[in-house]
């Protein structure tokens, strides 16, 4: 089978999509040939059978230029690197700017999305895309479209993300963007509120405008607070021993779909707090000890007073079961060779 992914940013050391470079690994040991299109491209280091193009973002490139540059790629596609399948990751946009080549030429289209958002250009996509691939029921919530919902499971790298004996210094870590939909400052509040010397750390920084206010309103709270570093932008490659160092990842973002970062923890036998509900489902008889209600501080407060109270005996225990979960659910090796197969024309 021959398919095309069109995606963001393929750059194995990428602090948010970085992850998608070992997606696009694992799709190349399932396909006879892949072909990654991406808006831009940085480090990269995929088998003989991809073939990486860049739309030229990292040189500069505007809007328009990308989407030539796309239907010119798209194109030129043929004989044996003629699709059987294109597959579009996150950005319903992306469906759009193909079809002037994938409608002609009778190419199914599909999408990963998990987003609780729904927007115009999501609607619009629709009548282009034969499936969506979406981590859970809350992750794709566009009721007319429904019947397209394929229900995976996300796709964690559980050989890259795992567990190991060394010691964990950091009480608390947080790993997302700054904004304040990701509830930082919650977090820090709730930390504060327990009254006793924490060490805490914050991977990530502002990827809009417009939260840079939000970012230094954050770091001066930090510097009053006291044993906590905001280290900005981590590299993918450098996740995953954070969240090993870590006795708590706390997640207070209110996107309303499964993050990957919580299920990064779980891989790597971390305890796991967060306020996202569509976890309910994902911790099952974990949900009422590891999840607390969006905004409320003192709840989450008491929730990371009894966690960071577990010895190491019980920190363990409880990081194998949310572990076994990311297995059994969530691990990349089996959610790549399922798409394909829901992909085979």
């Amino acid at each position: 089978m021959r398919i095309v992914i069109l995606t963001q940013v393929l750059d194995r050391r990428d602090a948010v999509l970085g992850f998608f470079h070992r997606w696009c690994e694992v799709f190349a040991q399932h396909v006879d040939r892949l072909v990654v299109i991406a808006q831009r491209v940085g480090e990269t280091a995929l088998p003989d059978n991809a073939r990486v193009e860049s739309l030229g973002k990292e040189r500069g490139a505007g809007l328009l230029g990308m989407e030539r540059r796309l239907l010119a790629v798209l194109a030129g596609l043929r004989g044996d690197e003629r699709p059987d399948a294109l597959l579009a990751h996150m950005v319903p946009k992306f469906v759009l700017y193909a079809a002037p080549v994938t409608v002609p030429r009778r190419i199914p289209v599909h999408l990963w999305y998990t987003h609780a958002g729904v927007d115009a250009s999501l609607k619009a996509a629709m009548p282009f895309v034969g499936k969506v691939f979406t981590a859970s029921e809350e992750s794709f919530r566009l009721a007319s479209a429904q019947r397209k919902r394929v229900v995976t499971g996300h796709g964690i790298d559980c050989r890259f993300f795992a567990p190991d004996d060394g010691p964990r210094p950091v009480d608390v870590l947080s790993v997302g963007r700054l904004a304040p939909s990701k509830g930082h400052r919650e977090i820090l509040e709730a930390v504060a509120s327990l009254g006793r010397p924490l060490a805490v750390e914050i991977a990530g920084d502002v990827l809009l405008e417009r939260d840079v206010p939000y970012r230094e309103a954050l770091r001066a709270q930090a510097d009053a607070l006291g044993g906590v570093r905001l280290l900005g932008s981590v590299s993918y490659l450098d996740v995953a021993e954070r969240m090993r160092r870590t006795r708590l990842l706390v997640n207070a973002s209110r996107t309303g779909s499964v993050d990957k970062v919580v299920l990064e923890a779980m891989a790597c036998g971390t305890p796991v707090l967060t306020c996202n509900e569509s976890f309910e489902r994902v911790l099952g008889e974990l949900a009422p000890r590891l999840m607390f209600p969006a905004g409320d501080v003192p709840a989450l407060a008491a929730r990371m007073d009894e966690l960071l109270a577990l010895d190491d005996a019980g920190r363990a225990e409880l990081g194998e079961r949310l572990r076994g979960t990311v297995l059994e659910h969530h691990d990349l090796d089996a959610l790549v060779p399922r798409i394909v197969a829901e992909m085979r024309p």
